[in-house]
């Protein structure tokens, strides 16, 4: 079923959640469901989360998105290319080049990808806000 921009997500600011069982297949976390544990024991998880949303600050203090430090340090504002570890963790920001739907890609860093790797998890998540694009000048229900 589609998600609806009404719909609440079990974490905020997720834009997606795949859990990968023991055998590597992928399931999206439905809408409502509740958060996998971020450990080995309950297969792989990955969460992408927009780092816009002012209400992760909460989740990262809770421990969901990796050890507090290391995400309060990876998912700061600060836009500076780094690589911290934190006990068996790593967080890391590098620039990301950004390709669009018809296959270009940029020539130059469009944004940074802000990650968290422990054992069994991966959260990545980019500070992107995105532009409203500009209507066509013909709806496409009345073209």
């Amino acid at each position: 079923m589609p998600r609806l921009l009404t719909d609440e997500a079990v974490l905020p600011g997720l834009i997606f959640g795949l859990h990968f069982d023991g055998r590597g297949r992928a399931s999206l976390l439905e809408t409502g469901a509740d958060l996998p544990p971020l450990d080995a024991a309950a297969g792989f998880v990955w969460l992408h989360v927009d780092l816009v949303d002012a209400r992760l600050h909460g989740s990262v203090e809770a421990g969901r998105l990796g050890p507090p430090r290391l995400a309060a340090a990876i998912f700061a504002r600060d836009g500076h290319q780094r690589v911290v570890v934190d006990g068996a963790a790593v967080g890391l920001v590098v620039a990301d080049r950004e390709r669009d739907f018809a296959g270009v890609l940029s020539d130059e860093p469009t944004c940074r990808l802000h990650c968290v790797l422990g054992q069994g998890y991966l959260v990545s998540g980019r500070r992107q806000p995105r532009p409203a694009r500009r209507p066509p000048a013909t709806p496409p229900w009345q073209a």
